[in-house]
């Protein structure tokens, strides 16, 4: 029935909040993002199907992050396991909490946010996030499972940090598309050199060189 939870997204709920409680301490630099912040300002009773996420994305703002409360040891503490993808939490269910921190406040490198001192592979960068802690507001994020009565007020993107966020990785998707070699796209093209019977273009110094008249196929014009 419409507004109805489906099961996985009731148990990334409660690991959404798993997560919250873990950063507890960090939660002015905690910003919601991603499907469960849509699900947020859509409200589940507005959608003709079941909102359903396995996932949570949370982006980090750099600045307001305690120094004093290093965000791996938070995590690990709350029951977190840092799987082999930079930023990527596993928690109970396996339902994995991506921490992210907008790419231009992420300093050096290409794929992990460097926020001393909160550890190396704790978070990663995300290219578009930067409108999250701009499009902003305070909602509050209650479980659904209904004997679960926790309830977080936090920072959640909004609609306009959203759309900007997802047409960034749209985009990049398209170009990882675009650069696959099985799209095609970095086979080499054919040889633009003109194709004439009587010259051989294999030639391995890459000069051309006559072929035979009985190989091209022309006539002996003095035959």
């Amino acid at each position: 029935m419409p507004g109805a939870s489906d099961p996985e997204y009731t148990r990334a709920r409660e690991v959404l909040l798993d997560a919250l409680d873990a950063l507890r301490g960090q939660l002015d630099a905690v910003v919601l993002v991603g499907a469960q912040a849509v699900y947020l300002h859509t409200g589940e009773g507005d959608l003709a199907v079941a909102p359903t996420t396995t996932d949570a994305d949370i982006a980090l703002a750099p600045d307001d992050l305690l120094a004093g409360l290093p965000v791996a040891d938070a995590m690990a503490a709350g029951g977190f396991v840092l799987t082999d993808h930079v930023g990527s939490w596993r928690g109970r269910y396996g339902v994995v909490i991506d921490l992210m921190v907008p790419d231009a406040l992420s300093g050096a490198g290409s794929r992990a946010a460097r926020i001393p001192p909160h550890g190396d592979r704790t978070a990663r960068k995300a290219v578009g996030l930067e409108a999250a802690l701009v499009d902003r507001s305070r909602r509050t994020v209650r479980a659904l499972e209904p004997t679960d009565t926790r309830a977080t007020e936090i920072w959640v993107a909004g609609p306009t940090a959203l759309l900007v966020a997802k047409l960034h990785k749209i985009a990049e998707r398209v170009t990882r598309r675009a650069r696959s070699p099985a799209n095609g796209s970095l086979r080499p093209r054919p040889s633009s050199k003109p194709r004439r019977p009587d010259v051989d273009w294999n030639d391995k110094q890459g000069t051309p060189r006559p072929v035979p008249a009985e190989r091209s196929g022309r006539a002996n014009p003095t035959a």
